[in-house]
């Protein structure tokens, strides 16, 4: 590549923004993210190997797995008590490869292990149960519903119509792309790396204290109320382009048809955690069930998700449905801040980078420059064409 126009590229992408006092928005974010999926998926495997091994950190790795929106622990959680949903990767067969593990976790559905396939039912009385098989009996098959994963189901053979065996993983697909860079996706791949050669006391090692597993609460001195009622066309855009996202990976396009047997249909189905926006906006705060803290998202981009989620699909069509009234908004916690992210921290621009890069050099390097306080350091590696 010509060294004048890389020069001239990498002052008119980082040097004339940060002198404007431009900061990255969170739709530039977004897309950021996701194209940071379709990098790694078009990456070569073995190039994605090594530099987990060479610049992944499993303690850093073992915060993205407990911690972020993916919410890896949620369905691998290890010992008892855990949820059916995914393996224990503590229990990983060792002969598996590395270059396997980074393909599962890119593409869940590529290979599915035996006993974690979504299977489906239809009973001689019409009834259609989704769920994963936990038992087979000569009588009957032991079932959790993937609706209710805190209850087993006892199915006897003889009442079953129709059986269909899945062949799409209930890890959703996407879940790439809530990480903010490609150094979470080698954090988090070095974390998988060592739990599943080292074991639980491995993973025992790697496991963060109950200190750092602490979840932030940016909800204080919220003006819930103000930000309910200047709530607008722009909001509602911007809440179905952070659904299309990553909601849908979970809940479906339609509103109607869940990706993933777990999730709320929203159209239809009474929401578990209330289905007020206040509560709903809780719900992506703080995390419920199967679903991690939206804590990457700004506490304004929540309730513009919520309202996206209300306008398109509940509005007209779930009973759960209310109105936000003015005795609704009087009743919700007083406070004065807009719930907008401070931007004066330092973000890490290097998916950026990458995006407007492409795939024209083999890596690239973002480092922070004297005056100029919102950039900060990143290395990114990216596949040349």
């Amino acid at each position: 590549m010509n060294i004048t126009f890389m020069k001239y590229l990498l002052f008119s992408l980082f040097l004339l923004p940060c002198l404007a006092g431009w900061h990255l928005s969170s739709v530039n974010a977004q897309q950021a993210t996701s194209q940071l999926e379709q990098q790694l998926k078009q990456a070569d495997i073995g190039q994605l190997v090594m530099e987990t091994r060479r610049r992944g950190n499993p303690k850093r790795g073992a915060l993205i797995f407990y911690k972020s929106v993916a919410a890896c622990v949620k369905c691998h959680v290890s010992g008892k008590g855990g949820s059916p949903l995914g393996p224990d990767l503590t229990k990983t067969v060792k002969t598996l490869s590395d270059e396997y593990l980074i393909e599962s976790i890119l593409s869940p559905s590529k290979t599915i292990k035996k006993g974690f396939e979504t299977v489906t039912i239809v009973t001689s009385g019409g009834k259609l149960v989704s769920g994963l098989v936990t038992e087979d009996r000569s009588d009957a098959l032991v079932w959790r519903d993937a609706a209710n994963l805190e209850k087993d189901i006892v199915v006897l053979k003889k009442d079953i119509d129709d059986k269909t065996v899945g062949k799409k993983s209930m890890m959703p697909e996407g879940l790439v792309a809530t990480l903010n860079n490609q150094g979470e996706f080698y954090d988090l791949a070095s974390y998988v790396f060592e739990i599943a050669r080292g074991g639980a006391q491995r993973a025992a090692e790697l496991k963060p204290s109950a200190e750092a597993l602490i979840v932030k609460d940016d909800t204080k001195n919220l003006d819930h109320a103000g930000i309910l009622r200047r709530l607008n066309q722009r909001d509602f855009e911007s809440g179905k382009r952070i659904f299309n996202g990553l909601c849908k990976n979970c809940h479906g396009v339609d509103g109607n048809k869940p990706s993933l047997p777990t999730a709320r249909a929203f159209g239809s189905q009474p929401l578990k955690f209330g289905a007020d926006p206040y509560r709903m906006f809780l719900t992506l705060t703080k995390g419920n069930g199967l679903m991690g803290p939206m804590q990457h998202l700004s506490p304004k981009e929540r309730y513009q998700v919520v309202h996206f989620i209300r306008e398109e699909f509940m509005k007209s069509r779930n009973l759960v449905y209310s109105a936000v009234t003015p005795e609704y908004l009087k009743g919700l916690p007083k406070g004065t801040e807009s719930g907008e992210f401070d931007l004066n921290v330092e973000r890490d621009f290097g998916p950026a980078l990458a995006s407007q890069l492409g795939r024209i050099t083999t890596s690239a390097l973002t480092v922070k420059l004297a005056g100029c306080p919102e950039m900060k350091s990143s290395g990114i590696a990216i596949k040349p064409g």
